[in-house]
């Protein structure tokens, strides 16, 4: 409780003890004089009285406003990581085999999410990111994003990566790897992750630039860094994010199949790896309710039988439209 509404309540009681001694008082005068002026000035009271009880009534509402947003909001942060769970199941699964070579031996790998906005794709970059969170001490990202208006082409791409190097000046890709190479440790992970590659100028053609004029010059750059100054399980990795759908960025030549992907040995051809992404079955939906259940049928299975065919059929399984229904619907039920 706020020190102001707190005042406000004892100053309401306080009144209201001099409105009940007003009423008895006026209640034993006869002389009409005086009657009617300890009446108007049992009415200042009463308009006093009213005037307080409004105000905390209204700092009683925003309070209450205040605590449900609040809530609301911890509610969706504690869900959002739940979601993970529903499906990506491929997509985890070659991300694991991948990053056990990695993290086993050093070395690098580069995913590449499409359509990632209708499917949630920054759900399993979320999880990617906090796997690689817990494997060591030294971790640094470089979170890319291109803003209405900016430039968007391969030397923005650059600066903004040198920009979380302390850096501000024009600078060559040599220069950048340069500095990304001398603050490796043993054990270090740099994971530059790329949002909305969809909006560059040309994404085919800075694609290419960033495979062979970066991505690949740094692998070899860090390799031989380390081998020279005895760093041993350094881990590069990048998420470059397509927002919409561009089925014919999924057909340039530089895609590896997972199964035989080898994070020490890369090369153009074989440089990136496609965690694909999908619409959500209703049976997938249900069986992450029954996990998950909402907070009024946590005992109810046709309940969450029901509310998980609705939710598919409302949303076609798209997963952008089934997260917002869900929390929706979840925010109502624990509201309420």
């Amino acid at each position: 409780m706020s020190r102001r509404l707190k005042g406000l309540r004892q100053r309401l009681i306080t009144l209201d003890e001099e409105i009940e001694i007003a009423e008895a008082e006026l209640s034993t005068i006869n002389d009409d004089v005086n009657y009617k002026r300890k009446e108007r000035a049992l009415n200042t009271l009463y308009s006093r009285y009213d005037t307080l009880e409004a105000e905390i009534q209204e700092l009683e509402l925003k309070s209450s406003k205040k605590r449900s947003d609040s809530k609301i909001i911890t509610f969706k942060k504690g869900f959002q990581g739940n979601f993970i769970s529903i499906d990506y199941c491929q997509s985890k699964q070659y991300f694991g085999r991948i990053s056990n070579q990695v993290q086993q031996s050093g070395g690098a790998a580069a995913f590449f999410l499409n359509e990632a906005y209708r499917l949630r794709g920054d759900i399993l970059a979320q999880h990617i990111e906090d796997t690689l969170s817990t494997q060591c001490q030294d971790i640094q990202s470089f979170p890319i994003e291109f803003a209405p208006g900016e430039p968007k082409n391969q030397e923005v791409l650059l600066s903004k990566i040198l920009g979380y190097l302390g850096e501000s000046e024009p600078a060559t890709p040599e220069q950048v790897i340069a500095q990304i190479c001398q603050s490796l440790q043993i054990g270090s992970i740099r994971v530059f992750k790329i949002y909305n590659w969809d909006e560059l100028q040309d994404p085919y053609h800075v694609l290419k630039w960033f495979l062979d004029s970066f991505w690949l010059p740094l692998i070899d750059r860090c390799q031989s860094h380390c081998q020279i100054e005895k760093l041993v399980k350094v881990q590069l990795f990048a998420l470059i994010i397509c927002q919409s759908n561009d089925p014919d960025i999924l057909k340039q030549p530089y895609y590896a199949e997972h199964d035989t992907y080898n994070p020490c040995q890369v090369s153009r051809e074989t440089s990136l790896v496609h965690l694909p992404l999908s619409c959500w079955t209703e049976t997938e939906i249900k069986d992450w309710m029954c996990r998950f259940p909402p907070p009024k049928y946590t005992r109810n299975f046709p309940a969450i039988q029901d509310l998980a065919r609705r939710f598919y059929r409302t949303t076609e399984g798209v997963p952008v439209n089934v997260v917002e229904l869900i929390l929706k619907e979840y925010e109502n039920m624990e509201a309420g």
